[in-house]
């Protein structure tokens, strides 16, 4: 093997945006942002690592232009926890979540079932999508908004803002259907 090829962190814009962020700042931030100019100097001889996608807007159109080619459903791995005995993604972690939310705005996600938990994931599928909206909203997260805005150009339904902090502050499902039947009680008694 001589080139071995990753999946850019962010965008070449992504990539400008907090390099200028940090350089206002005063701080000098060597993280994913400049994965594409560290990686071929840490690469050694006779193996070109190769951060590569960063002309992509985001990762979803990454996995857009990608998820039906038969070598990424063999090689695709979103994990960073461990993988299982076969090889495939964990499942639990945040980037496998994230991933099989991604696949199911793509309408992609049973033909991944050999791969990821996908029965655990539609288990708790809202959930994770109110995790996300969650996160995009209070903490800026990029690739939360990615999702939300990939969710949007598919039609695929989203929680609210509002519903998704309910949900995680009251801790899931039931405790919206105890509070929907507390306030039916307090509303037929006026």
């Amino acid at each position: 093997m001589r080139k071995f090829l990753i999946s850019s962190s962010s965008s070449y814009r992504d990539s400008l945006y907090y390099h200028n962020q940090m350089y206002a700042k005063g701080v000098l931030w060597l993280d994913e942002w400049c994965e594409g100019f560290l990686l071929p100097m840490v690469s050694p001889i006779g193996l070109d690592i190769v951060s590569d996608g960063a002309q992509y807007p985001s990762k979803n159109e990454k996995i857009e232009k990608v998820i039906n080619l038969p070598i990424v459903r063999k090689h695709l791995r979103a994990c960073t926890g461990f993988f299982d005995e076969s090889g495939n993604d964990c499942g639990y972690c945040k980037k496998c979540i994230r991933m099989m939310l991604i696949l199911d705005i793509l309408g992609q996600l049973d033909k991944w079932e050999n791969h990821f938990p996908i029965s655990y994931f539609r288990r708790r599928r809202r959930y994770f999508q109110c995790d996300v909206v969650r996160l995009a909203h209070t903490d800026d997260d990029l690739s939360c908004w990615s999702i939300i805005r990939l969710a949007e150009k598919y039609n695929y339904k989203m929680p609210s803002y509002t519903y998704a902090k309910c949900y995680k502050q009251l801790g899931g499902v039931y405790s919206l259907l105890r509070l929907k039947k507390v306030r039916d009680l307090f509303s037929s008694s006026k």
